[in-house]
C-alpha cells in the first residue's frame, strides 16, 4: 500500500511538469489502482483542455469537446465569441461600420473606440470627396465661363478681320476717292477721307487669312500682348486647309500654353525675351513648338510641373487642359527644357 502511494505522488508531481505526457502504472493494492484510473481520466481532461487552449492561442477555433468534459464550458464560451469576433472584423475589412462588441470587457470598449474612428475617418474622407467634386466642378464652371468669354472676344475679333478683308478689297476705290480730292484742291476733304480711313486700320488686325477664324483671332490677340513687353517674335504657320478641331479646344490648347508662355516671359529681362511658335500641318497632323526664353527654374514633379506662384490651387489647371485636350485628338505632348528654353511640342492626329 505504502509502495503504491509513492508511486501515485511521483506519477502526479510528473503530470505536473511534463503535460500530455503519460505513464503506464501497475499497482498491487486494487484500490489504488482504481484511483489510479480514476486520476487518469481526470489527467485525459485537462490535457484535452491544454489543446483546446493552445489551438486558441494559435488561432485555430474549430475545437471539439467531449460531452464528459465538463471543464471546457469557458474554453468553449472563449472560442465561439472569437469565431464571432472573427466574422464582426471580416464585416469591418469590407467596409460595415455600424456595429459595437459588449462581452469582452475593456477589449470591446477599445474596439468599439476603434470602430466609431473608423467611421469619423470614413465620414471625412467622404466630405473630402464632395468638397473636391464641388471644387473641381467649380473650376469646370469657371473655365467653360472664361472660354465663353474668349469665344465671345475672339467673335469680335473675326468681325474686325472682316471689316479689314471689305477694306483690302475697297483700296483701290479709296485711293481714286483721296486722288480725286487732291486735284480739286480739297485738302480738307482728303484728310477727313485719310482721318476715317486710319480710324477702319485701326480697330482691324493684320494676320495672314485662312478658314481658321479663332485660330487666326487668338494667336493675333496673345501675339499682340507679347509684343507689348518688347518680346522678339517667330512665327511660321503652314495651314491650307480649315483644322478639325472644335474652337473651344483650340482655345484651351493654344490659350493655355501662350499665356503660361507670357507668364514666363515677363520675369526674363527685356532684352533677353523671346517667343517662338511654329505650327505645321502636313496631311491630318498638326506638328505645334512653341518655345519661351524663362528665367526662374522650372521645378518638375512626376513630368508635371510646379507653379512658382503664390496662389497655387488656382494654377496647373492649364497644362492639365492642354494634357486633356490632346488626348481627345489622339496627340502626343512632351516638353523640352534646355539652356533656359521651354519648349512644349504638340501634335494631333486626325484634325
Amino acid at each position: 500500500m505504502k509502495k503504491d502511494i509513492e508511486l501515485l505522488c511521483d506519477y502526479l508531481e510528473w503530470i505536473l511538469i511534463h503535460p500530455l505526457e503519460n505513464q503506464q502504472l501497475t499497482l498491487q493494492d486494487s484500490e489504488m489502482m482504481r484511483l489510479y484510473q480514476t486520476i487518469e481520466k481526470f489527467v485525459a481532461i485537462l490535457n484535452r483542455n491544454y489543446e483546446i487552449t493552445e489551438n486558441i492561442s494559435e488561432g485555430k477555433l474549430d475545437s471539439e469537446v467531449g460531452k464528459d468534459n465538463l471543464y471546457a464550458g469557458p474554453l468553449m464560451e472563449l472560442q465561439s465569441i472569437l469565431k464571432h469576433l472573427t466574422w464582426q472584423l471580416g464585416l469591418v475589412a469590407n467596409g460595415k461600420l455600424d456595429m459595437q462588441i459588449h462581452f469582452l470587457g475593456d477589449f470591446s470598449k477599445t474596439f468599439n473606440r476603434m470602430i466609431a474612428q473608423l467611421k469619423e475617418r470614413e465620414q471625412a474622407l467622404l466630405e473630402n470627396a464632395k468638397l473636391t467634386e464641388a471644387l473641381n466642378n467649380q473650376q469646370f464652371e469657371i473655365l467653360e465661363k472664361e472660354l465663353q468669354d474668349q469665344a465671345e472676344k475672339y467673335t469680335q475679333v473675326i468681325d474686325s478681320m472682316e471689316e479689314l478683308r471689305r477694306f483690302r478689297h475697297d483700296m483701290k476705290n479709296h485711293f481714286m476717292c483721296i486722288d480725286s480730292l487732291l486735284l480739286d484742291d480739297n485738302m480738307q476733304g482728303a484728310r477727313d477721307y485719310i482721318h476715317s480711313i486710319n480710324n477702319i486700320v485701326a480697330s482691324s488686325f493684320t494676320l495672314e487669312t485662312n478658314d481658321n477664324y479663332i485660330f487666326n483671332a487668338l494667336i493675333d490677340e496673345k501675339l499682340k500682348v507679347a509684343s507689348q513687353l518688347d518680346v522678339k517674335i517667330k512665327k511660321i504657320i503652314a495651314i491650307n486647309r480649315r483644322l478639325d478641331i472644335k474652337d473651344v479646344d483650340i482655345c484651351i490648347l493654344f490659350g493655355n500654353a501662350l499665356d503660361n508662355c507670357i507668364d514666363a516671359l515677363k520675369k526674363v529681362e527685356q532684352e533677353k525675351r523671346e517667343l517662338s511658335i511654329t505650327v505645321i500641318l502636313v496631311e491630318d497632323t498638326l506638328s505645334v513648338e512653341i518655345a519661351n526664353t524663362f528665367e526662374e527654374p522650372v521645378r518638375m514633379d512626376e513630368s508635371i510641373i510646379q507653379t512658382t506662384k503664390s496662389e497655387k490651387h488656382n494654377h496647373g489647371i492649364g497644362l492639365k487642359n492642354v494634357n486633356a485636350t490632346v488626348e481627345k485628338y489622339d496627340g502626343e505632348v512632351n516638353i523640352d527644357i534646355k539652356n533656359n528654353i521651354f519648349k512644349l511640342i504638340v501634335v494631333l492626329c486626325k484634325v
